[in-house]
C-alpha cells in the first residue's frame, strides 16, 4: 500500500504531441499529470468509470488494481492502462484522446 521505494520521478511524453511532464514520485499517472496542469480526462479517480485509460506504448507502470475490473479483455491486450491507478516506473510513452 505505501509506496516507501518509489522515490524516483520519470518523464511522461505523449505520442502525437509535443506535451511531456515530470511524474511525482510515489504518486499515479493522473495525479502527477493533473499537479502538472495537464488537462486529462477523468471522472472517479478509483478505477471504475474508464475515462483516464490510455495507451502505454512503451515502459512500465505498478498497477495498483486489476484493470480487467474496467477494461475489456481487447483494451488489455492493447495496452491500454488506467491513469488513476497507475505508477510510472520507467520514463513513459502513452497515447491517449484528449477531446472526447
Amino acid at each position: 500500500m505505501f509506496n516507501f521505494f518509489s522515490s524516483k520521478s520519470y518523464l511522461i511524453k505523449f505520442k502525437y504531441s509535443d506535451l511531456d511532464f515530470v511524474s511525482e514520485p510515489g504518486k499515479t499517472l493522473l495525479t502527477s499529470a493533473l499537479n502538472k496542469g495537464v488537462k486529462w480526462p477523468f471522472k472517479c479517480r478509483v478505477g471504475s468509470c474508464g475515462t483516464c485509460k490510455c495507451k502505454l506504448l512503451s515502459g512500465k507502470v505498478k498497477k495498483n488494481l486489476d484493470f480487467s475490473y474496467t477494461l475489456s479483455q481487447n483494451e488489455i491486450s492493447e495496452n491500454y492502462i488506467l491513469a488513476c491507478q497507475s505508477i510510472p516506473r520507467s520514463d513513459l510513452l502513452i497515447q491517449i484522446e484528449f477531446n472526447k
